[in-house]
């Protein structure tokens, strides 16, 4: 099981797990991580059946369990039951870990609930986990969402060594809150510090060049172009945007023709971008 999940065959290890009840196999600490793992990677609903074997099999105490189950229940949407989970978490006598609250922090955000995003902190500052890579991304994204940007590049500022998902949670959290200039600041700091970007910094970052004309825009797709993200939808979806706002209905429709697989996402960026420049007869041709 934990080869195939390593390896992304997600469906293969609910056949193994099948197959293990069929066969009366004996669950350990490591099998329920991997089964609510691949259920959230694949937005499988069937993961109640699974939280009840939990209970059956005497593995409702295992803090790893908890916390992949936790994790389930934030990505699908049931917040309900994430907070839950949470809740017997404590009251089991366990002490969630970094991954628990890291999957926590985004519910908070999604329901607006940004004072049990500040506990959460309290608690993880308590427990020494704010070195965490995973938990502090989270962190900084809360906050972010929440408008205090003060405390986010607090918390940024603490790490001395950071990795990629970090830089990108402090640049998202400035493009959001429209701080431009910090993104881009930001975005130059984190190339001179030889971190090198992937999809989600370019994502974050492509939205601010709007508001710096097509030299910075041209920049930024320069350094797509070099690390070979021209072809992901989502960046491209991005550029095709970028360049609709500042007039260049070519370029954006350079980029959505060199995207080989195009989804609804691309398709209504080159819409927009057509009726955004007043461009009529262009955005009915792709609607017919």
């Amino acid at each position: 099981m934990t080869s195939l999940c390593d390896h992304g065959f997600y469906e293969d290890v609910l056949y193994v797990y099948k197959r293990c009840q069929l066969y009366g196999c004996l669950y350990d600490n490591y099998t329920f991580p991997f089964v609510t793992k691949v259920c959230s990677c694949l937005g499988s609903v069937k993961i109640g059946g699974v939280h009840c074997k939990v209970w059956r099999s005497g593995f409702v105490g295992n803090v790893f369990v908890q916390t992949g189950l936790v994790d389930f229940y934030a990505k699908i949407g049931f917040y309900d039951e994430v907070f839950e989970v949470f809740k017997e978490i404590g009251l089991r006598g366990l002490k969630a870990n970094e991954s628990t609250l890291a999957s926590l922090l985004p519910v908070c955000s999604r329901l607006g609930k940004f004072h049990v995003g500040v506990s959460i902190h309290g608690f993880a500052l308590k427990c020494g986990y704010l070195l965490d890579e995973y938990l502090v991304p989270a962190l900084i994204s809360i906050y972010g969402d929440g408008g205090n940007l003060s405390i986010a590049r607090d918390i940024f500022d603490c790490l001395s060594q950071k990795n990629v998902t970090i830089w990108n949670a402090m640049i998202s959290a400035y493009t959001q809150n429209h701080k431009f200039e910090d993104s881009f600041l930001l975005f130059r700091q984190m190339l001179q510090n030889d971190v090198q970007p992937n999809v989600v910094t370019f994502v974050s970052i492509v939205p601010a060049c709007k508001s710096f004309g097509s030299t910075c825009g041209e920049a930024v797709h320069a350094c797509v172009l070099v690390r070979g993200y021209e072809n992901q939808v989502s960046v491209a979806t991005v550029l095709i945007s970028m360049y609709s706002k500042l007039g260049n209905v070519d370029s954006a429709k350079f980029i959505s023709h060199r995207v080989p697989h195009k989804n609804v996402l691309i398709w209504n960026s080159i819409i927009s971008g057509y009726i955004y420049n007043k461009c009529w007869e262009e955005s009915f041709g792709y609607l017919s």
